[in-house]
């Protein structure tokens, strides 16, 4: 079996997808495919003659819109033994892949990778990897230093093993358009089920965070998307008591109205 699956799964993505696979085709681990899951009905011609240029370097798949079928498809023809989800908009060092390599070596099924974004760069980094706790609240922040327990997965850095899938299943295809929570849903599900999770700095990248393209397409504020408010309540009402559910929905509530609010005021200053 070979080795490693990089999985890529991008939408209306284009010198950034570039950019990523390159650094994707830079890496020094020697045993390694890079599967392209591609949402996009039509490329620039500069970004379609780079992913001509590299035909015979990755595999290329097309479908319709949706970030958790198009992750059901990469693992589908994954044929790896280590599957590493990054994003379409992230930059890599050469030894990105070998660090996700090492935690599976040392006995981990399940990988969270650190998440470094620039945007962010005057932040002070977590003490401690993330956490979601029983009130569906995250302690800790992915752009921790120290290796840790982690329960979820944050979906621009994070490998698994191929057993994995056969034991937890396929990623959950009702998370759709502004797909939030469907990495956590895995995540969670890989904790319960008992899989060896980890969160490892060393598998470090960074994340552009695009503001354009990728499942944000054609969504001007999350917060004012229907899909944003429908994935939040499926995630918690599929994880948690109705107790804690109810809580939830009243901080959706809140969170809803702030964001009315700080609109309200950018149009009437």
């Amino acid at each position: 079996m070979l080795d490693v699956s990089v999985l890529i799964c991008t939408y209306n993505r284009e010198a950034m997808l570039v950019d990523t696979i390159r650094d994707v085709l830079n890496q020094t681990y020697p045993s390694f495919e890079v599967i392209v899951v591609d949402q996009t009905v039509t490329h620039q011609p500069e970004t379609q003659a780079y992913l001509a240029s590299v035909q015979d370097r990755i595999k290329l798949f097309h479908q319709a819109p949706s970030l958790t079928k198009a992750r059901n498809r990469a693992l589908h023809e994954a044929a790896g033994r280590i599957l590493i989800f990054i994003d379409d908009d992230v930059r890599l060092s050469t030894h990105f892949i070998q660090e996700h390599v090492n935690a599976h070596q040392a006995g981990y099924t399940v990988v969270q990778g650190r998440v470094v974004v620039s945007k962010d760069a005057d932040k002070r980094p977590a003490q401690t990897p993330p956490f979601m706790n029983g009130m569906i609240k995250v302690t800790g922040r992915n752009d921790c230093q120290h290796k840790g327990t982690t329960n979820t997965l944050t979906g621009c850095n994070f490998s698994i093993e191929q057993g994995v899938v056969e034991r937890v299943g396929y990623f959950d295809e009702y998370f759709q358009q502004l797909a939030i929570r469907e990495d956590a849903d895995y995540g969670l599900r890989c904790y319960r089920a008992g899989e060896k999770m980890i969160f490892w700095p060393q598998a470090e990248l960074e994340h552009l965070r695009s503001d354009t393209g990728g499942v944000d397409t054609g969504i001007a504020n999350h917060f004012f998307a229907e899909s944003y408010y429908r994935n939040e309540l499926y995630f918690a009402h599929k994880h948690f008591s109705r107790f804690v559910v109810w809580l939830y929905q009243w901080r959706l509530k809140r969170r809803f109205s702030k964001n009315l609010k700080r609109l309200q005021r950018s149009l009437h200053p």
